[in-house]
């Protein structure tokens, strides 16, 4: 139940931009990417400039999977649940570790 401030990408432009560019993302902040029905959506750190959280949620927004402290130099390995989500919801890197554990 800890609150964060989202922008939420819905359209497929919206998806394929996320984060990328972007010199920081403040702490409370994120991005939630609603893709409309589950699959196994995947996220890269392309153009990216600070590492983040990564977490994917099924419809109900439970959390099925997570990566911790992606970072930019990840790129191009694809970050994938293996488990079916909706939403993929990008928080700074140590969220998880703050607010989960």
């Amino acid at each position: 139940n800890v609150p964060v401030r989202v922008e939420i990408a819905r359209t497929a432009v919206e998806w394929h931009q996320g984060l990328s560019d972007r010199q920081a993302l403040a702490q409370g902040d994120g991005m939630l990417f609603d893709f409309g029905a589950p699959g196994l959506y995947g996220i890269t750190m392309r153009r990216m400039h600070f590492p983040i959280d990564i977490l994917w949620l099924n419809e109900k927004y439970q959390i099925v999977h997570k990566v911790e402290n992606a970072v930019p130099d990840s790129y191009p390995t694809v970050y994938v649940s293996p488990a079916p989500a909706r939403y993929v919801l990008e928080v700074p890197a140590g969220w998880v570790r703050k607010n989960l554990l």
